[in-house]
């Protein structure tokens, strides 16, 4: 009755078994119920658990993501939870505690690409039909336009360019007060003189 269910994105594998919840009418190719999961990234030490620690995993990490792709460089989570995401200068730091005693905290640093690779890998799992899991996940509510780096980023790109319009405007302005009649009766009466100086 066991079914496993595997998920591949890049760098990272997931893989889950579980059971069909039989008394909610499931199907043999179903998950109702998790037993556990595993999830493996290239180049870091596998990790395991159960639902629990799945479901906080894969909120922390859509949450996480979500806020980075929109420019927002924000903390996830907080040091006594089991998942806790830190942005850093060029990686973002993992710090995932054991819910067993005595065991230290994994410490793991994952890239742009690689951190594409994990939340593309739960995208699938939360898209995944056969998993019927009512995840406690909160919806997804747009972000303040106050957060969004990206909206800041654009103010500053667009100020020297805005600046630049607005000083060609306030020349043009002056130069087209600039009498040109004036200008050029000037210029006749230097040549009158000039002429009159020769004779």
């Amino acid at each position: 009755m066991k079914k496993i269910l595997r998920y591949d994105f890049g760098i990272a594998r997931l893989e889950v078994q579980g059971l069909p919840d039989t008394s909610l009418g499931h199907s043999i190719n179903e998950i109702g119920i998790i037993l556990s999961w595993r999830l493996n990234l290239i180049g870091f030490p596998e990790l395991e658990g159960k639902k629990e620690h799945l479901e906080t995993f894969l909120r922390t990490v859509l949450e996480y993501s979500r806020n980075y792709i929109s420019g927002v460089r924000t903390v996830v989570g907080s040091p006594s939870s089991l998942i806790y995401i830190t942005p850093t200068k060029n990686r973002h730091q993992f710090s995932l505690r054991s819910s067993k005693e005595g065991v230290k905290p994994l410490i793991i640093y994952l890239d742009d690409a690689e951190l594409i690779d994990l939340t593309k890998c739960f995208d699938q799992l939360k898209a995944d039909q056969n998993i019927l899991i009512d995840w406690d996940l909160p919806l997804d509510q747009p972000l303040k336009r106050s957060d969004l780096g990206l909206n800041k980023k654009a103010l500053k790109g667009f100020f020297f360019p805005v600046l630049g319009c607005f000083t060609l405007f306030l020349s043009s302005i002056m130069l087209l007060n600039i009498p040109i009649e004036d200008s050029e009766q000037k210029v006749i009466t230097t040549q009158e003189k000039s002429l009159k100086q020769k004779q």
